[in-house]
């Protein structure tokens, strides 16, 4: 049996033949009218759904849409792994098309690739272009060196910063083989400022042993980056040392 609205006071009453006239009349019109139609019996809730697809020019979820939410994911997951900034972004995209949104555990899913394909991706522009002579090279930081007693990695974060001639010349040797490792410090800027910093972050706190366990392609990366800021710290670490020994010279003169 169709219902109607009877009014704020009443709630829903039996619909009558004149409702159809005065649902016309109404501020909100046509949407109202179609809507009260909709309840007519006989129809089915998916013979409705169509119905308010059609009157409100929405479209259903597609493989299309799919894969233009993947690619939105993954633009979103390319300066953050957050799972928010990913799915607003898919959000966003389906609101421009006029599509339903999904079910939450499809917009999981696709947010979960968006965020794995945004890594290889970076890992990618960091790795490029990388020879078998440099990436043995970076493999090699990791190992022990009898002749320093610990990694090479170790040693070129292990610096003292106390302005005397000795220290001074340890970072001169450290800046020499950082640079003879061929690592452009330029390769670092080719991803999101954002996710190098979270990269660094990470870095930071890494042991030689932890780095060591990293799957190959996330070992590279994680040297890579820490390869290019260690070149930039530590000139200005030697600069500002210079300038400080220069200074400490003047003033026993």
């Amino acid at each position: 049996m169709p219902i109607a609205v009877s009014g704020p006071r009443f709630g829903l009453r039996r619909a009558s033949a004149g409702d159809d006239d005065r649902l016309r009349r109404a501020p909100i019109g046509r949407l109202a009218n179609r809507l009260f139609w909709l309840c007519a019996p006989g129809q089915t809730r998916r013979e409705h759904a169509v119905e308010l697809q059609k009157l409100l020019g929405l479209r259903s979820f597609r493989l299309a849409d799919w894969r233009a939410c993947l690619q939105a994911g993954t633009n979103a997951a390319w300066a953050s792994d957050r799972g928010e900034p990913i799915v607003q972004a898919m959000l966003a995209h389906l609101r421009g098309e006029r599509v339903l949104v999904p079910a939450a555990a499809v917009l999981e899913r696709i947010g979960l690739a968006a965020r794995v394909r945004a890594r290889k991706r970076m890992f990618q522009a960091l790795a490029k272009g990388l020879n078998d002579a440099a990436r043995e090279a970076l493999e090699n930081l990791l190992t022990f060196d009898p002749a320093l007693r610990r990694s090479r990695f170790a040693w070129l974060r292990g610096y003292s910063e106390s302005p005397v001639p000795t220290n001074l010349l340890g970072l001169l040797d450290r800046l020499k083989y950082v640079r003879g490792l061929g690592i452009d410090a330029a390769r670092a800027k080719q991803i999101h400022p954002a996710r190098l910093n979270r990269l660094l972050a990470e870095a930071a706190v890494m042991t030689v042993q932890h780095i060591a366990d990293l799957e190959p392609a996330r070992r590279t990366v994680i040297l890579v980056v820490q390869i290019a800021d260690l070149e930039a710290r530590l000139t200005d670490a030697t600069l500002a040392m210079f300038e400080k020994y220069i200074g400490s010279l003047f003033s026993k003169a």
